[in-house]
């Protein structure tokens, strides 16, 4: 005789039980006095799953033990076996529920393999799959959107953008990474570096980073970086110091190339100056703005400092020879100093400024027009650093938790399916067990 319902019910209760306390095995005392650990624990449900489809094949709960199975090779990020397995489910499935489930759970374990051609092939099939309810009425599968969505990111991934914004478009509404996504597409942008470098007597360029932009007018002005930095205290103040009323050294207007598929270029523009000093660079495109500075000058600066005390050890050289260089005027200021520490490089071209607060920058200016510069030396630490938004801020900080925020599990819609399975079986085990019996049943037994 075939074994009564409550009896394979049982069984794959079992694997059930195991398998949803395999993660919280470390928090059990007696667990653990027993050596069984999460692996164990799991293991032993895969083989209780196995076991199951062994015996019987043909029950109408295989299915849900093949998804249980599944979740617990993905559990283990075992995609390898789990692709294999769920494409031989697939080809077994008469439910169309169970069908698209391990369609799907095939698309996701290719995907995590790095299959993306095979997985895209399984995405598109549910994309446009349609199964009917209980109604008879035809309705798109459950997993549709999510696989739509993982199409618009694999795209994205290989920088097909214009196929991912595709894909973005239809699920926007649904997750808030490919609205995002979508508005970071079509954005307009222009930026280029805070800082260039360019040696005195060589064409000194740029290189502009853009998107969505046909041209872009540029710029040049003179500065004494000294001054304005000594008075402005921030690079940022100083691309915008008013020059109203001043003429350009240099105004002109650069075409680009207008993408169209909706990714940043990059494009080098020779400004031709060869004069050693330091010039203040405009990019003005539609709306959008940008400035950063020009350094044509020989001169480097090899820094050193130590956070525990503040000090921060400066040594100027020439660019091409590594020469010292002194008498160097060297002004030195952290985020957290009310005042610039100033001094003169010695015959070494060393200067050494002490207590510096928080992120520093360097300045140095020798003779006429000859600049060096440095931002970002590390400093004493001295509280939250206002210009550091969601960065380190010190001791105490705690990190946010790891991963892409909105980034949705792409394996949900399967896993939620096998624990209300789970539950589902849960609840008539118990039901089972309240039953008061008397001897065999003869509707178990005549099935």
């Amino acid at each position: 005789y075939p074994d009564v319902p409550s009896v394979v019910e049982s069984s794959l209760t079992i694997a059930d039980q195991l398998l949803a306390k395999a993660p919280v095995a470390a928090q059990d005392a007696r667990l653990r006095a027993a050596g069984i650990d999460r692996a164990t624990l799991t293991l032993q449900g895969i083989l209780e799953l196995q076991r199951f489809l062994a015996i019987y094949a043909d029950d109408p709960q295989a299915s849900d033990a093949a998804l249980n199975l599944l979740a617990a090779l993905f559990e283990l990020e075992d995609y390898e076996r789990a692709e294999g397995f769920a494409g031989l489910m697939a080809d077994l499935a008469e439910r169309p529920r169970y069908l698209d489930a391990f369609l799907y759970s095939q698309a996701i374990a290719r995907w995590e393999l790095g299959r993306d051609e095979g997985a895209m092939e399984l995405l598109e099939r549910i994309a446009v799959a349609e199964y009917p309810d209980d109604h008879g009425r035809m309705q798109p599968s459950e997993n549709r959107d999510l696989a739509l969505y993982l199409l618009g990111q694999i795209h994205h991934a290989r920088r097909e953008f214009a196929e991912a914004a595709s894909y973005y478009e239809r699920v926007s509404e649904q997750f808030s990474d490919a609205a995002q996504a979508l508005d970071d597409f079509h954005a307009k942008r222009i930026a280029f570096d805070e800082v260039h470098r360019g040696a005195p007597g060589e064409a000194a360029s740029i290189e502009l980073r853009h998107r969505n932009l046909s041209e872009v007018e540029l710029l040049v002005y003179p500065v004494d970086l000294m001054t304005l930095y000594l008075r402005e205290r921030s690079l940022s103040e100083v691309a915008a110091v008013e020059l109203s009323g001043i003429a350009p050294l240099l105004r002109r207007v650069v075409p680009l190339e207008r993408e169209v598929d909706l990714r940043d270029r990059t494009t080098t523009v020779e400004l031709g100056i060869r004069d050693a000093g330091a010039y203040l660079v405009m990019a003005r495109a539609e709306d959008q703005f940008a400035s950063g500075l020009l350094l044509v000058s020989d001169l480097a600066l090899e820094v050193e400092s130590d956070p525990e005390s503040g000090r921060v050890r400066v040594q100027v050289v020439e660019d091409a020879t590594g020469a010292f260089v002194r008498d160097v005027d060297v002004r030195v200021v952290g985020e957290g100093n009310a005042e610039f520490t100033a001094g003169r490089s010695d015959a070494r071209g060393v200067f050494v400024a002490d207590g510096v607060v928080g992120e520093g920058t360097v300045i140095a200016h020798a003779g006429d027009r000859r600049y060096a510069f440095r931002r970002g030396v590390e400093g004493m630490f001295s509280g939250p650093s206002p210009s550091k938004p969601g960065g380190y801020r010190g001791p105490g900080d705690v990190a946010p938790p790891g991963g892409q925020f909105g980034q949705p599990d792409f394996f949900s819609n399967v896993r939620l399916l096998n624990d209300a399975n789970r539950d589902l079986r849960s609840g008539n085990f118990l039901d089972s067990q309240d039953k008061a019996r008397t001897g065999l049943q003869l509707q178990e037994v005549q099935r």
